[in-house]
């Protein structure tokens, strides 16, 4: 599996030695080959989401509605990623293949990147179907915002559980485990980092349990 991290998505990192148990938060660029990685089984809502989510409160639905706002505007441009990275090639933006389609496919959980999305805003208002670029934009840093502190709230919760539950195990890192996080139990699988990409935006894993392949586990934001 292919995994794409957000540039300040934390990973939690952990580390067995001796029948000690440590979890540290790293970020993407901080990743180092044979790294072991914890990352939530694929949900619909994922325990990041339903934490920032508490934090964001009341305001939470319509946040995501505004940081989401583009969806609809940018599905309508094609539904064929090399066109879609054509057309923001003709406004100086380059991307990948492989990101127009996360965008297309609805896989992005926020929104693209800044830059990114000015440029998705200019082509959608050439096409008739504009959307409210400010909003946007200001809603997505709230809700990415709440998503990294979720992510660090989630760290410091794998770091008081994690080594009861792995001594119990006798150390055995098992993808598949059920960890509780307040009322709710996340499915928990570990990965090896088998590789790094050139600029430290992907990571090639590999599952230590074989069970479960993923396909993307998290997109550009």
């Amino acid at each position: 599996a292919r995994i794409c991290f957000a540039p300040n998505f934390i990973v939690p990192v952990i580390k067995v030695a001796s029948g000690d148990v440590s979890v540290s938060e790293v970020l993407p660029d901080e990743l180092k080959e044979w790294d072991t990685i914890l990352l939530q089984r694929g949900v619909t809502v994922s325990a990041i989401e339903s934490v920032a989510d508490e934090e964001l409160g009341h305001k939470a639905k319509e946040l995501r509605r505004l940081a989401g706002q583009w969806r609809e505007p940018v599905a309508s441009l094609t539904d064929i990623p090399s066109m879609l990275v054509s057309k923001m090639a003709t406004i100086g933006v380059r991307t990948s293949e492989h990101t127009a389609d996360n965008w297309l496919r609805g896989r992005l959980k926020i929104a693209p990147q800044d830059e990114n999305l000015k440029a998705l805003a200019k082509l959608c208002a050439d096409r008739g179907k504009p959307f409210d670029i400010k909003t946007c934009l200001k809603s997505s840093s709230v809700v990415e915002l709440a998503h990294r502190n979720a992510g660090r709230a989630l760290v410091r919760h794998f770091k008081e559980k994690l080594p009861s539950i792995l001594k119990a195990k006798h150390g055995n890192l098992e993808s598949g485990m059920v960890i509780a996080v307040g009322k709710r139990e996340i499915i928990v699988d570990f990965y090896t980092v088998a590789s790094l990409s050139p600029k430290l935006t992907a990571v090639k894993i590999s599952d230590l349990n074989q069970v479960v392949d993923y396909d993307e586990l998290l997109n550009e934001s």
